[in-house]
């Protein structure tokens, strides 16, 4: 759980989403959501921006007042 007690899910490599369901094999499927995707020796890899982080660029960075916040999809 994270701290607002909602359940979230850690994916095994390969999958993403809410609930690990969405299998990632290619880039055709846009799986780095906001970043760039490369497939390197058969497994996706995603270079996220300054404003999203995570294995798939899931997590959205919000910078307020010289914090630094994150927010999950």
């Amino acid at each position: 759980m994270d701290s607002f007690g909602k359940v979230v899910c850690i994916c095994a490599d390969g999958f993403k989403g809410k609930r690990c369901k969405i299998a990632v094999t290619n880039c055709n499927t846009k799986p780095c959501n906001e970043g760039k995707c490369k497939v390197d020796d058969g497994k996706v890899k995603c270079s996220c921006g300054k404003k999203y982080m995570g294995e798939y660029c899931e997590i959205k960075v919000f910078i307020l007042e010289r914090k630094t916040s994150v927010f999950y999809n």
